[in-house]
């Protein structure tokens, strides 16, 4: 809840607490004055703002480089001279979009996009160049780093709900929902074990996942907002469509698309991974 940017009163210098005025930076009170005390001007706040902001934004900015691997700031050591899909030049990609890794002593490097659309795929991403698998390492930084930006593969919000185009979208999230398990040590796991659940099967895995989820946020039981207890809920939703008549399909699309949005939300996704593998062995 966004709250007014004025002072309380003339004497004081304390910040007004009421909420704002939808359009509006002040409450009703404050809107009406002629020229209200603004608390940021008031308490010299402007340049301490700023120098937070200079500060947070730097370290968003080197943690981005950070991920994206050797070369970000060098691309002379860069092994490949065009990027493979985009065709750009070494020197013309962005820092903010580069990633690259080293194989065999040699740095290749790509556009995250295009390196997102060769590799989400395949379940077990390669080198486009060597046919060499990724390791797990170069994997969860690719990973990271697609969050960070806000890449979100597979798409996830669809307005059509056409047989083919819901079934390309689950495909796609359960192919990544298992590169993510492969990568915390659950290397025998396949989409297929998932995709050829029927409706009673996937609506027993999204009670158990909810039970297990639930759980899980007892331990932040002071917390009554705690994320963790969100994502019971999305799974105990998905149990709501199942009474609500939906087909097979789509309670594994909802799964799907539940199942990774939480697997994305924590950089240590370990638990969520733990809790579709067991989930699924109690079927």
């Amino acid at each position: 809840m966004l709250r007014c940017a004025a002072c309380k009163n003339k004497k004081t210098t304390s910040p007004c607490t009421n909420p704002v005025l939808k359009g509006l930076m002040f409450c009703g009170t404050h809107a009406r004055t002629k020229s209200p005390r603004l608390w940021t001007v008031v308490n010299e706040a402007v340049p301490k703002i700023i120098q937070i902001q200079k500060v947070w934004r730097g370290y968003r900015v080197r943690s981005v480089l950070k991920l994206a691997g050797p070369g970000v700031l060098n691309r002379k050591i860069c092994h490949n001279d065009e990027e493979l899909v985009t065709l750009d030049d070494r020197y013309s990609v962005s820092p903010l979009d580069y990633f690259a890794f080293e194989e065999n002593k040699k740095v290749y490097w790509f556009d995250i996009t295009s390196l997102l659309e060769i590799t989400r795929s395949n379940l077990y991403p390669e080198n486009p160049y060597t046919r060499e698998r990724l390791d797990i390492s170069t994997r969860k930084r690719l990973r990271e780093l697609c969050n960070r930006r806000y890449i979100r593969p597979p798409e996830v919000i669809y307005k059509d709900f056409s047989i083919p185009r819901m079934a390309e979208a689950t495909d796609a999230y359960w192919m990544t929902i298992c590169q993510i398990l492969h990568e915390h040590g659950f290397e025998d796991m396949r989409p297929e074990f998932y995709l050829t659940l029927n409706r009673t099967q996937t609506f027993v895995l999204n009670q158990l996942i909810a039970k297990d989820l639930q759980a899980w946020a007892a331990e932040r039981i002071n917390k009554p907002y705690c994320k963790r207890k969100q994502f019971a809920r999305w799974f105990y939703e998905n149990i709501g469509e199942y009474m609500a008549g939906a087909s097979s399909q789509l309670m594994l699309y909802f799964t799907g698309q539940s199942s990774l949005f939480v697997l994305k939300e924590y950089p240590d996704p370990y638990a969520m991974c733990f809790i579709l593998v067991s989930a699924l062995c109690r079927l």
